[in-house]
């Protein structure tokens, strides 16, 4: 069951816990996949208010960590449950659409190390990490500039969204003794 559901209002994720508790009775798989940025220079921090990097931060971690802690439960009922966590290179290299969102993805990689030492074995979190994907996620990135960022990695390749979904499946049904860690999908990006 895929369910949309707003990272912003963490008073709908106990309702769908709710839900789901009644209507399945626990949750294998929780991909923590929304999120947003704004192409923001990051040394303009005039434009990035308090309030500006606080929102990002809040649509991209706090919106995450209230999902999972509400889901929690029913993923300890599955008795196999797996998070994945869809972060970015930007956590890990500073580079990204503004400081904000490299700061939220750190936030989620390192959430995901502390929640996988706390609920393992019985839940698995996971990280799934791209460089750039070729959606229109950052708004005013062309295509030109995926292409040229690829061609200075090692693979040449930009990340696709069907690259990003594979490496989620791959995380559930191959990588059964992964934990707490990023599964790294820049095509060398970060090399």
């Amino acid at each position: 069951m895929a369910v949309p559901i707003s990272l912003m209002d963490c008073s709908n994720h106990a309702e769908l816990a709710e839900m789901l508790a009644l209507e399945v009775g626990r949750v294998d798989i929780l991909v923590n996949a929304a999120g947003y940025t704004r192409r923001i220079a990051h040394h303009n921090l005039k434009e990035m208010t308090p309030a500006v990097f606080n929102e990002l931060l809040l649509a991209n971690v706090g919106g995450t960590f209230s999902l999972t802690r509400a889901l929690l439960p029913l993923l300890q009922k599955s008795g196999a449950g797996v998070v994945i966590n869809i972060s970015s290179v930007s956590a890990f290299t500073g580079l990204g659409s503004n400081v904000a969102y490299c700061a939220a993805k750190a936030g989620i990689d390192t959430l995901t190390k502390s929640l996988s030492r706390a609920f393992g074995p019985q839940v698995r979190f996971l990280c799934v990490s791209p460089a750039a994907v070729d959606t229109e996620f950052v708004a005013g990135r062309s295509r030109q500039e995926l292409e040229r960022k690829a061609l200075d990695s090692p693979l040449g390749r930009i990340v696709t969204p069907e690259d990003v979904a594979l490496s989620v499946l791959a995380c559930v049904t191959h990588l059964k003794t992964a934990t707490g860690t990023s599964i790294v999908i820049d095509g060398g990006h970060s090399l």
